[in-house]
């Protein structure tokens, strides 16, 4: 039951950027000479865009597969948890054009250690991307990573900012 809630929930998170990309192909491929060089400028990063979130919707696809069958290889290395949080909350908000900014704070007993920088990074991206699309755009994200005994725990919430204060 829960692998076809997942393929019902692939299926529809597809079948939108997929849309975009068809609807922008089909523009430029009959209106290119017609649209003014921003317009086609955009349709061509709307293309992109889809492109790479099916990309990455496949990806998920591929390790969730990976996991069930038992294939998933954890290989552990020193890394600096810091620089990983960092670049991987940059490039969540430039995939997400900055709706929300992300503020990274990991502590100093945090900043080293040992772990598998490609799970966290998978980890890390679906966990702010979705605290991106599920938050009102302008709400702070914030990312944080403390030692608690010998593991790190990662957190990851948002604080909707008003005129008036945080909410």
């Amino acid at each position: 039951q829960l692998k076809t809630r997942f393929v019902s929930m692939v299926s529809h998170e597809l079948r939108n950027p997929l849309g975009v990309v068809m609807c922008s192909a089909d523009i430029l491929t009959n209106y290119l000479d017609e649209l003014p060089e921003h317009e086609r400028a955009e349709h061509l990063k709307a293309i992109h865009d889809s492109t790479a979130r099916m990309a990455r919707l496949m990806e998920e696809v591929l390790l969730l597969g990976r996991a069930d069958a038992g294939r998933i290889v954890f290989t552990p290395a020193p890394m600096d948890l810091q620089a990983v949080c960092r670049r991987t909350a940059d490039q969540v908000g430039a995939a997400t054009a900055w709706r929300c900014p992300i503020h990274v704070q990991v502590s100093a007993e945090a900043a080293n250690g040992e772990g598998d920088e490609n799970l966290i990074v998978h980890i890390l991206t679906n966990l702010l991307s979705n605290a991106v699309k599920y938050s009102p755009a302008g709400s702070d994200v914030r990312l944080g990573a403390q030692r608690v005994g010998n593991q790190v725990m990662l957190t990851v919430t948002h604080r909707r900012v008003t005129e008036r204060g945080v909410l």
